[in-house]
């Protein structure tokens, strides 16, 4: 079994947690756009409920990622791209 990095992302004070180091990019990107927000690299999700598949594009690019029901709300909340 291969376990991916997973990344602990705060945008607005919201935390969420994304297996995919393309969202670490998706971050960096929002950062570099003025949006605002923090990557930390953690060893674990403490999230351990079912997972749902979430895509999302910043800029030119398309992320997708599985995260809880949950952080995939708080995501939708904060993202830029979905509350447009």
């Amino acid at each position: 079994m291969i376990t991916l990095a997973t990344y602990q992302l705060t945008i607005n004070g919201v935390v969420t947690y994304h297996d995919c180091e393309g969202m670490a990019q998706a971050i960096a990107f929002m950062k570099a756009q003025g949006k605002g927000g923090t990557i930390k690299k953690v060893d674990t999700n403490p999230n351990t409920n079912k997972l749902v598949t979430v895509t999302c594009g910043w800029g030119n690019q398309t992320h997708k990622w599985e995260t809880t029901k949950q952080q995939a709300i708080a995501h939708r909340n904060v993202c830029p791209e979905h509350r447009s």
